[in-house]
Order: C-alpha cells, then structure tokens, then sequence
C-alpha cells in the first residue's frame, strides 16, 4: 500500500528558490529623529532571538548617541572602493552581502544616490537585489525622499529633494516603523547640537527645520504610516476571506437613488467626512431600472455626480441587478463602516410586502452604521402627481400591447399542442408553455414576465384541463399548478432579464477596453500629425457616441479646427479659454454652461496641446464617471502622442539648422 506523500515536504524538497526577504523601513519625518538610533537598537534583541544580523551600512553623522549604540560582536560587512576624480568613496558591497547570505543586513540610508560606476544607481536598488536573494532588510527613511511626495514637500519648505525612491517601495515594505518626535523636541535636539554643528544648525533652523514644515512633514508621515497600515489590514481581510467590514479607520459612503437623491444627500456626505473620516466615496447602481428612468432623473443625477466631484468625493459607479447587494459588497472591498441613505416615504405596497433599503443592508450588513437624510424630491407634490399620470397614461399602450401578443403567442401554441395532447401528457405540455414563456419574454422585464405567465396559465387551463375550451376548473388540485407554472414563469423570465444586463454591460466595457487599447496602440505607432487625426477619427466616435470637433495650435499659437463633425459652429472664444487655462468648460460644466458643446483640453504634462468639442448622441451615458474616465485616458494619450511629434519636430529641424549652419560656416572658410 502506497503512502501519500505530505504536500508540504514535497514543496520543501522541489521549491529550491529562496523565499524573498522582508523589508522594514524607519520612516521619520526629518533627519535627527532617531531613525539610524532605533534600528541600531534594535539589534541586541535580534541577536537574542537567535537571528544572524550583519551591518551593511550605518551613518552615524558622527552623532554621539548613535555611535555608542554600534555593536562590537556584530560583523560589519567591508564597503567597497571606487576612485571618483580622485577621490576615495565607499559604497555597500552588495556580492559580499549575499555571499556572506545572513538573515537580516541593516543598510541606513534608502534614497541615497550610489557613486558612478556602482552596478546600481540607487541604493534602493541594492535593497531589492538583497530582498531577491532572501535577505531581510532593516532601512531608514525620511518622508521627503518619497517620490509622489516630493512635490508637496518642495512647496511647503521651499527645499527641492533630489534623491527620491518610488512609492512602490513603501508600498512593498513588509513593514513601515515610525520614528516620531514633536517638532519642539527635534528642535530642542538641533539646538543642543544633537543632529548638526552649531552653524549648521542655524541655517538649518531658519530654513527646512521651521516649526510649521517639521509640523507638515510630521503630518505627511503620519499619514502615510496610517496608509501603510490600512492596506496590511486589508491584505488580512482578504487573506483570511474576512467579509465583515472592521471599523479599524473611517470611511464614508453615500448612495445615491435617482428619483429621490438631491442635492442634500451629497452636502450632507462632505459636511460628515469633514469630521473625520479617511475616504469618502458617492456610488449610483447602473442597472437596466436607471436606463428607464425619467431623463429629469438621469439629469439629476449627472448633476449630484458633479457636485459630489467638487466636494472631494470619489465617484463610482456600481453594476448588478441586486442593488443592496452590490452597495454591502463595495462597502465591504472598501472597508467602509458608515453609510448615507436618502430617507422618503414608501408606498403602501412597499410598506405590506416590501423592504426598504435599511431593511435590506441592516439584513445583509448588521457591522454597517447607517445615516438617513431626509431628501425626497417632494417640493411640488402635484406636479409630480401629474407627472406620474401622464407616465401611466403613456404606458397603457405597452400594456396593452403586451397582452396582445401573449394571447396570439400562448393561442397559437395550445392550437398546435392540441393535436398530440393525446399522446403528450400534460406535465410535458406545461415544460413546452415554460419553455415559450422564457423565449418571448427575454430580458422583457418583471412586469412583462408577469403577464405572459398568468395569460400561459389561462391558455393550458382553456385547451388542455377538464372540461376544455372552458375556464372552469374540474379538480381544485390543477390550482397549485398553474400556482407553480406562474412562479416559475416569472422567476426563469427575471434571472434570464438579469443575465442578459450582466452580460450586455460586461460586453460593452470590453468592447469599450478593446477600443481603447487599440486607439493607445496606433496613437505609440503614429510618426506624424496626420496619422493622429485619422486614428482619432476612427476611433473618437465609436468610443463615446458623439460628434466632434479637433482644434490644433498653429505656429502662431491660434487654434484652428483640424476635423469637425460637429452640426453647429464650434464657439472659438470658448475654445481659447479652455486652451489657455487647460480646464474644461460648456456643457454640463460650471462656465459657459449654455453652450451645447462640451469642450475639454487636451492636457500634456508640459502645455496644453489642443481643444476637442463634444456633442454626445447622449448626455446622460456621455457624462457616466466610467465615460468620463475612459475619455480622460484617451486624451491623456492623444497629448502624449502630440507632445512626442512635436518634440522631434523640433529635434530634427534643429538638426537640420545646425547642419546649415555649419556647411555654410565650411562654405565662408573655404
């Protein structure tokens, strides 16, 4: 009898590749808060865990309390010598590292810049190849060194930061320890001459070590530490297949109803979130109910996103037929632990038979506090009473188109059953009717569901239960079938409806990706302008069902229209507006909102490149944040693309001038 070998004594056998190190990074906000001296004492405790440390590299900065914590009985490895314009520098030797193979190496100093001729550019860098080959890393930080930070920081202190590491380190780290001091205590410690000497400490004080930046830049670090710790708690929630939501930080989410949202809702989201919260988010349910709504609703809607944009939320937009459902599932990716709801009155049918939204999420997500906002759209209740009569007035048509066809439908099929119900039981017959019922009424909604069921129900009982041709009933048993053949009638006609939103929407966003892949793809290949303005005439209308305008700067720097579609004339001083201030405006916008265009720039990281004007075949589906950021990242590339044509341009005809100018020098010598 074989025995089954253990899984992971097969895995330690075959899987010879070292499992990669783990990173800690000291972060602080500043130089001298104590980043080098944690870590440093830190080390006796890993000697005592048994743990073989190494010291790469330490700046001491020759500061006396960090000097006296370096360890004699712990082996530092040699620094390797390069000859820089005669000058003797050192770096970390990294080949001596990971040939020595210990378990944890300190290596201080993560931003900085390795001397010419190291194999890496970055210390950063070595820190990587270390972790590859399965070494645990101990490293210091400051805040300032942090890539998407360097900006922020050169604005507030008035110092540019040159040596910066990406943020996909911090990111990566296994774990962030921060060194935090007040900024009076850091002071104090400058002062004492703790971190630099006297002169320098007095220039460093009436400069970077100002009260308010070390109170930014303590901030920053806080901050991004909480950030760190965010995502490992998400990382366990997903591990660990943990769906509750842990209210470990606060985030804040608002759901938006069209038809009863208003403006309230979203102002009573920003004015919550000012009093704590991490993260906002505004979401809408894109589902096959929003497409029938009234276009005032979708309207309101567009305006509630906008507004929400404004405040600082960040808007989504959820898919799935199950509404309550998709709001918990995002709230729980999310982490979010509070909800905003708009709070109205429901109808007497909702009150015996239904759940309201609070019910629903209470039910699915007791973890979830829950805020209700008065916000019904009731200002004018007769208008919307008249609104909603002319609504049902219209609808009686389709109504009554509907039975209509059920009825031929459901006749015919008892006509051609009816022969061979003398050889096809009924049970049999009933599949055939549930079988019609799914096909005519695919993806038609509840309501038509409901129809055909009850009208196929009547049809089976008139030709085919005793006595026929009658809608009398013989035996009171026949009750619970068509009770039966009615539910799930409607029930197989629902999820089918379902599937069939499910799927359209899925298929749209790939078709939409595949589009705008391919856009990306042609707009890297183009060499000249001209290839631009054909691919952006392939592919702008398919992507976003509009007509459109392109406006191109001359030499001159005057805009002029390259391609137009548009039916009415494009408003040129809206044009230069946009162009000269890089910002949106027109339609559905807050300047110049009486023009039916829309008009955005087309932004590059230098300058603005150019102008295209919109009018969408619909508002609405133009205006959705999924739209929007779809056409956000088409312009993003079609500036790119701009911005590279005319930088080789420029290039080339300053080649050219330069070979001119230099035949023409050769040309007067001879």
């Amino acid at each position: 009898m074989s025995v089954r070998p253990d899984p992971e004594e097969l895995l330690r056998k075959y899987d010879n590749k070292p499992k990669a190190g783990k990173l800690t990074i000291f972060l602080g906000a500043a130089a001298g808060v104590g980043k080098t001296y944690a870590m440093l004492k830190t080390i006796p405790e890993l000697i005592n865990d048994g743990i073989d440390v190494v010291i790469g590299y330490v700046e001491t900065h020759k500061r006396a309390e960090t000097q006296a914590l370096l360890p004699d009985n712990v082996e530092q490895v040699p620094l390797k010598e390069f000859i820089h314009h005669n000058h003797k520098l050192y770096e970390v030797d990294v080949d001596t590292i990971i040939n020595r193979n210990p378990q944890l190496v300190i290596l201080d100093e993560l931003a900085h810049s390795n001397v010419a001729g190291s194999r890496n550019v970055k210390r950063y860098q070595d820190v990587l190849e270390l972790l590859v080959a399965g070494i645990d890393v101990y490293t210091a930080l400051n805040i300032q060194h942090i890539e998407s930070l360097n900006d922020i920081v050169s604005q507030i202190t008035g110092v540019k930061v040159n040596e910066t590491v990406p943020d996909s380190i911090i990111e990566n780290a296994n774990e962030i320890k921060l060194i935090d001091i007040t900024p009076d205590e850091l002071i104090e410690r400058l002062r004492d001459g703790k971190i630099y000497s006297a002169d320098r400490a007095a220039k460093a004080l009436e400069n970077f070590f100002r009260k308010g930046n070390l109170t930014a830049l303590r901030e920053m670090s806080l901050l991004k530490t909480a950030q760190k710790v965010e995502q490992q708690v998400q990382e366990y929630r997903t591990d660990n297949a943990i769906d509750n939501v842990w209210a470990s930080h606060e985030n804040l989410l608002v759901v938006i109803e069209p038809g009863y949202s208003s403006e309230k809702i979203i102002r009573s989201g920003k004015t919550m979130f000012d009093k704590g919260f991490s993260k906002w988010f505004v979401v809408y349910v894109d589902n096959d109910g929003l497409l029938k709504r009234p276009l005032r609703d979708r309207e309101k809607l567009l305006e509630l996103l906008e507004l929400a944009r404004q405040l600082g939320a960040e808007t989504k937009p959820l898919t799935g037929t199950n509404p309550t459902e998709v709001v918990v599932n995002f709230a729980r990716d999310h982490n979010i632990n509070t909800m905003i709801l708009s709070q109205y009155r429901l109808n007497l049918y909702y009150r015996l038979f239904g759940a309201s939204w609070v019910d629903k999420i209470t039910e699915l997500a007791p973890e979830i506090n829950l805020h209700l906002v008065s916000d019904e759209l009731v200002q004018n209740k007769n208008i919307l009473s008249m609104q909603r009569g002319q609504q049902q007035m219209l609808n009686y048509r389709s109504i009554a188109g509907k039975i209509i066809r059920n009825i031929l439908v459901f006749s015919l099929l008892g006509l051609l059953l009816l022969p061979v119900s003398g050889w096809v039981a009924n049970e049999n017959i009933i599949m055939l009717y549930l079988l019609v019922i799914i096909i005519v009424n695919h993806g038609r909604g509840k309501f038509s569901a409901t129809i055909a069921a009850l009208i196929a129900t009547v049809s089976f009982d008139f030709f085919f239960i005793p006595p026929r041709f009658s809608f009398a009933i013989g035996d009171l048993q026949y009750i619970i079938t068509f009770i039966v053949m009615a539910v799930v009638g409607v029930s197989f006609s629902i999820v089918t409806g379902n599937l069939r939103f499910q799927v359209s929407a899925l298929r749209k966003a790939q078709n939409k990706s595949k589009l705008l892949y391919e856009s990306s793809k042609r707009l890297a290949e183009a060499m000249i302008e001209e290839q631009v303005f054909e691919i952006v005439k392939a592919f702008l209308p398919e992507l976003f069902a509009v007509k459109y305008a392109l406006l191109i700067p001359n030499s001159d720097e005057a805009l002029h229209i390259q391609e137009n579609t548009l039916e009415q004339s494009v408003d040129m001083s809206i044009a230069h507006w946009v162009f000269d201030r890089g910002q949106s405006a027109g339609l559905n916008t807050n300047t110049f909102a009486a023009s039916s265009i829309y008009y955005i720039p087309i932004n590059s990281q230098i300058r603005t490149r150019g102008v295209i004007a919109f009018v969408p075949d619909s508002i609405f589906n133009f205006f959705l944040p999924e739209q929007q950021e779809l056409l956000a990242n088409f312009a993003s590339s079609l500036a790119t693309t701009l911005e590279r044509i005319h930088f080789t341009q420029v290039a080339i005809e300053t080649e050219v001038l330069l070979a001119q100018q230099k035949s023409n020098a050769s040309n007067q010598l001879g």
